[in-house]
């Protein structure tokens, strides 16, 4: 029987030589968690391979990985952003790494450079911030960095290399953490492999690595998608929030630039915005984002939030103006959740809202008293007539707390209600 080297039939189970063999970045989110494989981890997937290479078993499946394909010029690499699995893409490029090092330890550097070349960097000039393959996040770069240097500081390879200019990512990190000890286990690995059966002990494990583990990559057109998918296939996964997928979205606007600039938009744009939900010893940043939806597209599903933004978003560049954007509504959304006056609103006017705040009032109303304090700070309402409205809320809201009705159903009044009223 012929050996297979995927478990299923479907097209979207790929080696994993195939699949980072191309013109292709796997980029992980600036600001995604860290990379965080255990030693147990990385000592199963050790015998995992070593299975294969003493052929008791014909495939390993490393399970799914979830991309998200990024806007890129068609003469530039595929750049996909790894929703989830960025452990496992991480440290098989670990592996792969340690695999030349080895070579190159063994003096078998035409062999490293073609596996170099093919699977760890793009061996053209590109537009991108780096050449490498893998993309890290932050808190890794300067440990991948490191890897990169370890390699080339083999006079062997670098001269093999005939003039290949490597394009470090901009440093970030500490150049010591689980990254680069992972690297070095996967060094160690392969030094007591080849002590064992010499070089071709370790061509048939790299060997193996790349033809017969296999892996389901899933390209989502929603990134929110990504997370529902993958906690399909793994209850134990810590689900991506909304908020996280938007600081991605907001963040890749600057993606390939310096991380100097990355730090500035976060220190000076994005950190002021985040942490001003934090009131009250509470953070009300992920529940922001449907009722803010919601003033613009008054149909939204909570469901399309992120798409709908992701689509504004399209022709914007800056994620400064992204992020001015998206604090239009914070200073009346914060109002209604913890009664303060971040809007400045007059007395009476204040007073009003924190009297609505204090009913403890459905979020379903949030749309609506959002954009009628807008209209209130932008004079577009007068204070009396504003104070009228919250009046007649307030009212009709304790009356239904009186009468024991639950706020289900008012979110089909309130969504609409602003434009239905037409300024009047």
């Amino acid at each position: 029987m012929a050996q297979r080297n995927r478990l299923t039939n479907n097209s979207s189970e790929a080696e994993i030589g195939s699949l980072i063999s191309g013109d292709t970045i796997f980029s992980i989110p600036y600001f995604q968690r860290p990379y965080k494989w255990t030693p147990e981890r990385i000592k199963q997937l050790s015998l995992d391979i070593m299975q294969l290479v003493d052929e008791s078993s014909d495939v390993h499946f490393l399970g799914a990985i979830i991309i998200h394909g990024r806007r890129s010029n068609p003469a530039d690499p595929n750049i996909f952003d790894v929703i989830d699995g960025q452990q496992r893409i991480t440290t098989i490029f670990l592996y792969l790494c340690a695999a030349v090092k080895t070579l190159c330890n063994a003096e078998q550097y035409e062999e490293a450079v073609a596996l170099f070349q093919k699977y760890l960097v793009i061996n053209r000039h590109t537009g991108a911030l780096s050449n490498y393959k893998l993309h890290s996040c932050k808190e890794d770069r300067a440990q991948l960095n490191w890897v990169f240097r370890d390699l080339l500081s083999d006079d062997g390879l670098s001269s093999a290399l005939n003039g290949f200019k490597l394009i470090s990512l901009p440093e970030s990190g500490n150049e010591s953490g689980t990254l680069r000890n992972n690297y070095r286990h996967a060094l160690r690995f392969f030094k007591e492999e080849l002590k064992q059966g010499a070089i071709q002990r370790v061509r048939n494990i790299y060997s193996k690595l790349l033809n017969q583990v296999s892996i389901v990559q899933i390209d989502v057109w929603d990134p929110t998608n990504g997370p529902k998918i993958f906690d399909s296939l793994n209850s134990r996964h810590e689900p991506m929030t909304i908020g996280d997928l938007v600081r991605n979205e907001v963040f890749s606007k600057v993606a390939d630039e310096h991380s100097d600039k990355i730090e500035r938009v976060d220190a000076e744009y994005w950190q002021p915005f985040y942490k001003k939900f934090e009131q009250n010893r509470r953070n009300y940043f992920d529940g922001y984002f449907f009722p803010y939806g919601l003033t613009k597209w008054p149909n939204l599903k909570k469901s399309d939030v992120y798409s709908a933004l992701r689509k504004e978003w399209d022709n914007i560049s800056d994620p400064e103006q992204i992020i001015k954007q998206l604090a239009e509504g914070q200073n009346a959304y914060l109002d209604l959740q913890c009664g303060s006056n971040f809007s400045r609103h007059p007395k009476e006017l204040a007073a009003a809202f924190k009297r609505l705040h204090e009913t403890q009032l459905p979020s379903s109303t949030f749309p609506f008293l959002m954009l009628l304090s807008e209209a209130a700070s932008n004079n577009v309402l007068a204070e009396e007539s504003a104070i009228a409205i919250l009046e007649v809320m307030e009212s009709f809201l304790v009356r239904r707390a009186v009468c024991g009705h639950e706020p289900t159903g008012l979110h089909a009044v309130f969504k609409r209600l602003w434009i239905d009223c037409e300024g009047d």
